[in-house]
């Protein structure tokens, strides 16, 4: 944003959030001029175009404590934290842990990264989730362990009007 406040300083931002659809039938319906989204399962309109600019690994977040190693031994020895199962990160965790065929003890489902971060560095269990990249997080006493298969991540782009004069 200060980048973007320096180089257009006569520019109005104004950020909602919300879940992907949402704010894509936003942008749809001209309320919005642009959508920093997930990548959504769905084809944009033609009248669309679509910039990636982060892709999000999944991780296995545990205690900084825990001695093993090997994430499969860890989901099935140790509770799970999960990671909401509405998001599309929760959705893209799911399907990592059933083509792992694990079926791991879950104790509580949340939609933040954050407090799922905290309750693994409290020890309550381990977690996949997207790697956010986030000082707040890399700030706690957790570990990020990379999954063996990297082809399940988080795409984040941004979404504008094709043809727009305030592209």
């Amino acid at each position: 944003l200060n980048s973007l406040r320096s180089e257009c300083p006569s520019l109005h931002v104004s950020i909602r959030s919300g879940h992907s659809s949402e704010l894509i039938g936003c942008l749809q319906n001209n309320e919005l001029d642009a959508v920093i989204c997930i990548e959504p399962n769905f084809a944009f309109p033609k009248s669309m175009l679509w910039h990636v600019f982060r892709q999000e690994p999944l991780v296995l977040l545990t205690s900084a404590r825990t001695k093993e190693d090997d994430p499969e031994t860890l989901l099935r020895e140790n509770p799970l934290i999960r990671y909401d199962r509405n998001l599309a990160g929760g959705k893209q965790a799911e399907r990592f842990l059933v083509n792992l065929n694990v079926h791991p003890t879950e104790v509580v489902e949340l939609s933040s990264i954050l407090a799922i971060a905290l309750m693994v560095e409290a020890g309550l269990g381990v977690s996949v989730v997207p790697d956010i990249d986030s000082k707040l997080i890399n700030s706690l006493e957790i570990r990020k362990r990379p999954l063996r298969d990297e082809s399940h991540r988080r795409v984040i782009g941004i979404l504008t009007h094709r043809h727009s004069i305030k592209s």
